[in-house]
């Protein structure tokens, strides 16, 4: 199986700790046994892409996320029994200006379904990201419903307002390719969505952190730790259900969180 992972915080600082707690809980597929590995994030208004095509020896998807100077991110790891994609600009996620995507799933196979959803896409995203194959096409379908709801340079950006148009692009891609598990992450500036239709997702809310902050010192010592009362994370993925304090996502639905760092679930029509 694929993975797709979305995760967001409060505290760059404290990333790294979080992440640490969560790979425990949640592992995913082991990044160096995939065939192939990709993190996205957008920063300043620019989409920016980490990807291995062959990651042979990678650290896991948790701390190649860790490694990322950013608070909100995406992450893909492809199952090791797909053959590696020929070329890094093919291996997800993908982007494009302040917008990341990556998708697993079902995709549109025949090219009459990838038609249906290149059908009214604009030229200049069709220009920039090209055919690709099924998961290019939703990536450009989300793109283009963007667009025409003038939501795909937002300023300022708005949360809701861009749930609200993925939620229904996702649904007409979902009509329109004729498939029946759609499964998407996406990020944007300081914001990620998770997408639902068919098989679960799994979302765990952080509030408030302890870190240790310094090595045992003799068998038995305890170290000195911090709380960070106030820290907040997120971390939605797909597959088995994790460890701990996870709750599922409603199917047919985008989950994001708001300023208060609450699950928010925008219904997909």
């Amino acid at each position: 199986m694929s993975h797709i992972i979305a995760f967001s915080c409060t505290n760059e600082g404290l990333k790294a700790e979080a992440l640490k707690a969560l790979e425990v809980e949640a592992p995913l597929a082991d990044a160096s046994e995939s065939s192939g590995v990709g993190i996205a994030w957008v920063q300043g208004g620019r989409s920016l892409r980490r990807s291995n095509p062959r990651p042979k020896g990678s650290p896991s998807i948790h701390s190649l996320l860790a490694d990322v100077p950013n608070r909100a991110l995406i992450g893909y790891v492809r199952d090791a029994s797909l053959p590696p994609v020929a070329d890094s600009a093919d291996l997800q996620p993908f982007r494009f200006r302040g917008w990341v995507f990556a998708h697993v799933g079902e995709k549109p196979e025949s090219s009459d379904a990838r038609e249906a959803l290149l059908e009214n896409i604009p030229d200049f995203i069709q220009t920039t990201l090209g055919s690709g194959d099924g998961h290019h096409a939703l990536f450009q379908h989300l793109l283009a419903a963007l667009h025409r709801q003038d939501a795909i340079d937002i300023k300022p950006f708005d949360a809701n307002t861009a749930a609200t148009v993925i939620a229904k692009a996702a649904g007409l891609a979902q009509a329109e390719a004729a498939v029946a598990n759609y499964h998407a992450v996406i990020g944007a500036e300081r914001s990620t969505f998770a997408v639902r239709m068919g098989d679960p997702l799994w979302a765990r809310i952080i509030r408030g952190i302890e870190v240790v902050e310094e090595e045992p010192m003799f068998a038995g010592h305890k170290p000195k730790t911090k709380s960070y009362p106030s820290f907040r994370a997120c971390m939605i993925v797909n597959g088995e259900r994790p460890e701990g304090d996870w709750q599922e996502v409603p199917d047919r639905t985008v989950a994001w969180v708001n300023e208060d760092w609450d699950l928010v679930f925008t219904p997909i029509d």
